[in-house]
């Protein structure tokens, strides 16, 4: 059994959690959601003795955890490839406890799959696994841990369950709230209207006793007015829903690439020797393009190229790409300056706008002195698109961004690119993405080629 009991846990003296209280069981598969940042990769750490909470106990008799997590940087092999022999090396020893933070992240559908089918056979032991990949999860778990509000809220059933209690909670919060500000607001205007009236008697009469009723009248208003006043102020009046994911785009400082953007010819690219061959692309700008293709076929190997990474060796006729190129990466590496350093660093806006825009992105006043190293994946990734939009980038590539932020984040983002008039190329193995984002084209690295469709 693994029981949590009363645990508090903070970074960075943020509260993520606290007196919180759960217990979970072998041949349980535990989905762990919530929004970036909210503390899902710290609660794995607690349960697997990496760190300690600031009060209360994390019992586990289970014995030291199969903890899955980012695999090792190297050159051998793709991130995908890297990935599935890291899952393999926890699971096929049949663990008692496995803790599995992102594990679709870098797989293809072919993985992914794969990975359903070998946790869904091993009945006995305990799984808890954070993924923003909910359909995934749908299929795997039997119950949902969800983090929000400092606290983490215990619902049976798989993530769609769970997201179908918070959105009836949330739909009767938002009815409850209009039916309180409707309320209010016919308070307020009577009370305006009586006070009204009572200043207009006094003024127009010099009848002695009308003017007493009148201000009596205005008393009564005004006394009425501090009581509502105080109950607007009190903890039970409802507060307006927040938007939990405020990312926001423009496009208005963009560098525009008319024409012609990338051209390859024959094109070969390779490392130590040819990966892919007979290459030919054209690319202008505003395409929107997919990039598919099975784990270590060369789609990393491609984009490098196509950025002028170090170490690519290309043969045949490139040509582009024009204007800037900026591009969100699986992995984002750490980094020790802080937030708004970070962020300034290749900017086209306005001066006195960064604050600003890294507000609209959900980062507050107390984030920017936070050092980026410290952030969540998610948070990193919702930093690093705020500084691609912010340097007004004419060709924005990015790379299975689905696996890094929450469902909010990502419905977000995609409303921001639906708008977005530069060339886009995304690598995803999510049909549903690629067709809100409305990628047209499809380059398929297979085989030691690129086919395009």
């Amino acid at each position: 059994m693994l029981r949590l009991s009363n645990v508090t846990k903070r970074i960075d003296e943020e509260t993520l959690y606290e007196h919180v209280s759960l217990t979970a069981q072998s041949s349980e598969r535990i989905a762990l959601i919530g929004a970036n940042g909210t503390g899902k990769t710290t609660l794995l750490k607690l349960i697997a003795r990496e760190l300690l909470p600031d009060s209360g106990t994390v019992w586990n008799d289970l014995g030291t955890p199969a903890y899955y997590r980012e695999p090792d940087l190297g050159r051998d092999g793709s991130w995908g490839e890297r990935a599935w022999r890291t899952l393999e090396t926890y699971l096929r020893v049949n663990p008692p406890l496995i803790l599995l933070d992102e594990p679709t992240r870098h797989l293809d559908h072919d993985h992914q799959e794969a990975l359903s089918r070998w946790l869904l056979r091993l009945p006995q032991s305990l799984q808890i696994i954070v993924s923003h990949d909910l359909a995934f999860l749908d299929t795997v778990v039997n119950r949902t841990w969800w983090i929000r509000d400092q606290a983490i809220e215990d619902f049976g059933g798989p993530p769609k369950l769970a997201t179908e209690v918070i959105e009836q909670n949330r739909v009767a919060y938002q009815r409850a709230f209009e039916a309180q500000e409707r309320e209010t607001r016919r308070l307020f205007l009577d009370i305006q209207s009586t006070k009204d009236q009572a200043r207009r008697t006094e003024e127009r009469t010099t009848d002695s006793g009308q003017r007493r009723l009148a201000k009596k009248v205005a008393k009564k208003a005004k006394s009425r007015e501090r009581r509502l006043s105080h109950r607007m102020e009190s903890k039970d009046y409802l507060k307006a829903p927040l938007d939990a994911h405020p990312l926001r785009f423009t496009w208005d400082h963009m560098e525009r690439i008319p024409g012609t953007v990338l051209r390859v010819q024959d094109g070969e690219i390779g490392w130590s020797g040819p990966l892919l061959r007979h290459i030919w692309l054209n690319l202008k700008g505003g395409d929107r393009v997919r990039l598919t293709g099975p784990n270590g076929s060369g789609k990393t190997s491609l984009l490098e190229a196509i950025c002028g990474g170090e170490g690519t060796s290309k043969g045949g006729y490139f040509h582009g790409p024009l204007g800037t190129v900026g591009r969100l990466l699986q992995v984002a590496p750490p980094d020790p300056r802080d937030v708004l350093s970070y962020f300034r660093q290749g900017i086209r806006l306005p001066m006195g706008r960064d604050r600003a825009w890294l507000q609209a992105y959900g980062f507050s006043e107390r984030h920017l002195s936070q050092s980026v190293s410290r952030l969540s994946d998610g948070e990193r990734m919702r930093l690093n698109m705020a500084r691609l939009t912010a340097a007004g980038v004419s060709t924005l590539i990015l790379d299975e961004p689905e696996h890094h932020l929450d469902g909010g984040g990502l419905e977000a983002m995609c409303r921001g690119l639906g708008e977005y008039p530069g060339t886009l190329i995304v690598v995803s193995h999510r049909e549903a993405l690629c067709n809100t984002l409305g990628l047209t084209i499809r380059w398929h690295v297979d085989q030691g080629t690129v086919t395009v469709s």
